[in-house]
């Protein structure tokens, strides 16, 4: 239960951290425009990026990240070996991250193809 409610802060930490340093800093925000993340959901999905709100984006992308740590330290924090952890992380990040970022490039491609 500890650790449940040690994610949830966690998340919530992540998330706020986010959106105070990216989000709400006009220059980050564009920033964003070349980040990888973008760069992949845009070339992938092939967005145009014009007509992607980057505030919304930006919160998408926030939550996703937050999200995606969160529940990787909750699942690792169940082992106790540090070179398991280590490894566990990296087996659940690449393949979390990966499947967040195409469901958020597929809402993007249904967004944008109805307008």
């Amino acid at each position: 239960m500890n650790n449940l409610i040690f994610s949830i802060g966690v998340f919530i930490t992540i998330y706020l951290l986010y959106v105070i340093f990216v989000i709400n800093k006009r220059d980050k925000l564009q920033k964003l425009k070349k980040g990888v993340i973008v760069s992949y959901i845009v070339k992938k999905y092939n967005l145009d990026l014009k007509k992607i709100n980057l505030k919304v984006l930006g919160h998408m992308i926030s939550l996703s990240i937050a999200f995606i740590i969160s529940i990787t330290f909750y699942i690792v924090s169940f082992v106790d070996n540090y070179v398991l952890k280590v490894l566990l992380s990296f087996v659940i990040l690449m393949p979390f991250q990966l499947l967040i970022y195409n469901i958020i490039g597929i809402l993007y491609k249904k967004e944008q193809k109805k307008q």
